[in-house]
């Protein structure tokens, strides 16, 4: 029994040995699986943060890299472009370092391969043909010259800056007085101004004379309307000095920076650069889009979920793994202790890294203020306490004066102390609540919330001026900034958070243009202004295609025969919605727009064509025309007339008459006197309406080739209780009759009015005491019914 027995043991034991051993393997390979879990996602944690901090490096190197081929663009000096090529190839290593970290599916590869090549693409299709040109340009010393003359433009744009300003102000002073004429003037300044940049601009870019033709046009109608600004400048609150300083700041921007950089284009016409690398130069889109095509891509990566891991679920997985492993081998409790610590560890540094990770989307890193990313979320919250609270909050765009000076000069490292300095001094000065973030550079923005008005933010506004203004010290250096900023108030301004920030972000530039240091309150009612100003002409743009636009027309008489002399053609808006809409409602949105000469040349096709209708209807007198002072003087308005009128061949030319403003006339008279002669020699006749409003002289009417003048009706209104008025008539009267020229008068409203210009010797008249305007269809029907009123004859 013994050896039996001793065999079955050892054949017991044998059976444990091999029972124990797959349990260790099995523990083992547990053991092994968590922790090599464990390892790979510490090692994907540790990737991913390498990643977010290279795509900072690559955003810092690749501004670095954009400001110094600006410097050359700018200076041609080849110490900037070697300094650009140096921090490129920098560059290039960091976005190749970025391609070999990316690991596993997801949208970062693709995001690093794109931002290789949207570099390699600007490099080609940018960078090199605009330096071979710049090169090529420095080799000319003349074409040197006029092309850094057009690419600073920095003195214009400031003066023209100035110029904003100015009218700016004079807008506010016309409101207080609640002047709509006097600010309807300085808007129609504005836009004139606009135009005049607009067509500068133009002809840099092109080279092309006729792209002057808006700043010619836009400088003889500035001319005018500042002399209409005068007339109004006491019921304004305004004084002459500032219309003044308003007329010298224009001459200095026309003298000092539009001119010259338009002699300095003309001359490079001729020098060996060609139009096309003006172009290419003067354009300079292109690498910003590039930039900030690249930057997009790095924001991404940046705040890209794909870099947070969700570390709980590693540690109950070791957790987890920790329970199993202890109920198995109770006897390897040290070595499963050991592997648990190694674990939790493990476990510790992913939390660790998640927290890291986490921070770094929502912070900045140098300052340790929050980023964009969290103020973008910060303010949504804060705009809907505001609006269950019904309170308002302010929105402060920050961009440092002077600190790029400091960051070239004494390098990023002290720049970087001294962003650290002013946004930690600037933080402070803030009410508990309030918040602080930076975006970017040296741009911070402030929200200060529980306001009861705009008001209650200024004293927070000024503690932010004055702790961004105290001297910083770092080393041996004293170092001084100041701020610009930009407010704009919720909900005062309805917009999204987003919209908020930006209309902030234009109040900073006009902080800055204003004089640095300061701060500036976006102007919500200016900005809708604008965009209303747009929709409008979009509107009558659209009206004009679908022939939303019909003519009235008012008749003319002589009172002393009763004869019906002609009509005059009024436009109106059949509008779908609203019904029939007078012209002040809409015309004066397209003055010295493109879209009134279109409409003018409908009124005048249409005029024609009603011509030809009466005519076959068996009635024959002339239609009056209002042409705009913008589209008559277009250089080829009598070409353009002589085509219209050759598209109805059949019509009579003489029994067509446009009529002008006397002070459209008076913009030009040289000019304005040409047209007229040139369409006389189509048949055409001309009067000048409004006549007497203008300050004409004697001169003006004897060289304006004009066959009648039409007595303004703000005369004929009043001339029965006005002895000026009643003089003024007279004297256009006796005017009219010394220049052998045909006189009528407009708003002739009642009987005693026509017997008074009768006696005066006025006999043709207009106005409601003889008839409303009317559309076509029913000038036949009046024309029969008409009756000549004794009682008007002298």
């Amino acid at each position: 029994m013994t050896p039996f027995n001793n065999k079955k043991n050892k054949r017991k034991i044998s059976y444990s040995y091999l029972i124990i051993l797959m349990l260790i393997v099995l523990i083992v390979g547990v053991i092994y699986t968590g922790i090599s879990a464990i390892l790979s996602e510490s090692r994907q944690v540790r990737n991913n943060y390498e990643l977010l901090r290279l795509a900072e490096s690559v955003d810092d190197t690749l501004m670095e890299v954009n400001a110094d081929y600006s410097d050359f663009m700018l200076t041609g000096e080849d110490i900037k472009l070697e300094k650009f090529n140096r921090h490129k190839k920098q560059l290039d290593k960091l976005i190749g370092k970025g391609k070999q970290l990316v690991t596993g599916e997801g949208q970062q590869a693709p995001r690093w391969s794109k931002v290789a090549e949207l570099m390699t693409r600007w490099e080609q299709q940018v960078v090199q043909p605009e330096i071979a040109v710049r090169q090529q340009i420095e080799q000319s010393d003349i074409a040197l010259t006029h092309f850094e003359t057009l690419s600073s433009r920095l003195v214009g744009k400031a003066i023209f800056d100035d110029i904003r300003g100015l009218l700016s102000a004079l807008h506010d002073k016309f409101e207080e007085r609640s002047n709509e004429k006097g600010k309807a003037l300085i808007d129609l300044i504005t836009l004139s101004l606009v135009n005049m940049e607009t067509g500068q601009r133009g002809f840099l870019l092109s080279g092309a004379e006729e792209s002057l033709e808006p700043f010619e046009e836009g400088k003889k109608r500035v001319t005018v309307q500042l002399e209409h600004v005068r007339s109004h400048a006491v019921s304004g609150n305004v004084n002459a000095s500032d219309i003044d300083a308003l007329e010298r700041r224009i001459g200095d921007w026309l003298r000092k920076a539009a001119i010259p950089e338009i002699q300095a284009r003309r001359e490079l016409n001729n020098k060996s650069v060609s139009n096309e690398d003006m172009t290419t130069m003067l354009a300079g889109g292109l690498t910003q889009q590039y930039i900030g095509n690249v930057r997009d891509l790095l924001k991404e990566i940046i705040i890209d979920e794909e870099l947070t891991l969700n570390t709980r679920k590693v540690e109950e997985a070791s957790t987890d793994l920790f329970i199993k492993i202890a109920i198995v081998l109770g006897i390897l409790v040290l070595f499963m202790v050991l592997m648990l610590g190694f674990m939790r560890t493990q476990a510790f540094k992913l939390v660790n890294y998640r927290s890291k990770l986490e921070h770094l989307a929502h912070y900045d890193t140098l300052t340790n203020l929050p980023n964009r990313v969290l103020l973008a979320n910060q303010l949504s919250q804060s705009m809907a306490q505001c609006r269950r609270r019904k309170q308002s909050l302010a929105v402060a765009f920050m961009d440092l004066d002077g600190f790029k000076a400091i960051n070239d000069n004494h390098g990023h490292k002290v720049g970087d102390e001294l962003l650290v300095a002013v946004s930690q001094r600037m933080k402070n000065s803030l009410r508990e609540g309030d918040m602080l973030a930076r975006i970017g550079g040296d741009e911070f923005i402030a929200v200060m919330v529980d306001l009861s008005g705009p008001h209650d933010s200024e004293p927070a506004l000024q503690r932010l001026l004055d702790a961004a203004a105290k001297p910083v010290i770092i080393g041996d250096d004293v170092l001084n900034v100041t701020t610009s900023i930009g407010v704009n108030f919720y909900p005062e301004d309805s917009s999204d958070a987003e919209q908020l920030m930006r209309h902030a972000d234009q109040a900073m530039y006009l902080a800055k243009q204003a004089g640095k240091n300061q701060f500036y309150i976006f102007d919500t009612k200016k900005d809708s202004a604008y965009k209303a100003l747009g929709e409008t002409i979009g509107h009558i743009r659209s009206a004009l295609e679908q022939e939303h636009f019909v003519l009235h027309y008012q008749p003319q008489v002589n009172m002393c025969t009763g004869d019906v002399i002609g009509v005059e053609a009024l436009i109106r808006w059949q509008h779908p919605e609203r019904g029939l809409i007078p012209p002040l409602e809409f015309l004066p949105a397209i003055e010295s727009h493109n879209l009134s000469i279109k409409l003018g040349e409908w009124v005048i096709s249409s005029a024609l064509a009603q011509i030809k209708q009466w005519h076959d209807d068996g009635l024959s007198f002339t239609i009056s025309v209002n042409i705009s002072a913008y589209q008559l003087t277009q250089s080829d308005f009598p070409e353009r007339l002589a085509l219209l009128l050759h598209q109805h061949a059949d019509v009579d030319s003489n029994l067509l008459e446009l009529e002008i403003l006397e002070t459209a006339a008076l913009s030009d008279i040289t000019q304005v006197s040409d047209v007229m002669n040139a369409c006389h020699k189509l048949g055409v006749r001309f009067a000048l309406d409004d006549f007497g409003t203008g300050y004409s002289s004697l001169t003006y009417l004897r060289r304006l080739p004009a066959q009648q003048v039409k007595i303004d009706q703000s005369f004929v209104r009043d001339m029965l209780e006005d002895p000026d008025d009643l003089a003024i008539i007279k004297g256009v009267v006796g005017l009219a009759n010394a220049f052998k020229r045909d006189v009528i008068a407009e708003g002739v409203e009642t009987r005693a009015h026509g017997k008074a210009l009768l006696a005066l010797g006025c006999e043709q008249a207009q106005g409601y005491g003889i008839a409303r305007p009317m559309p076509a269809g029913d000038i036949h029907p009046w024309v029969q019914t008409w009756q000549q009123t004794q009682s008007w004859q002298s």
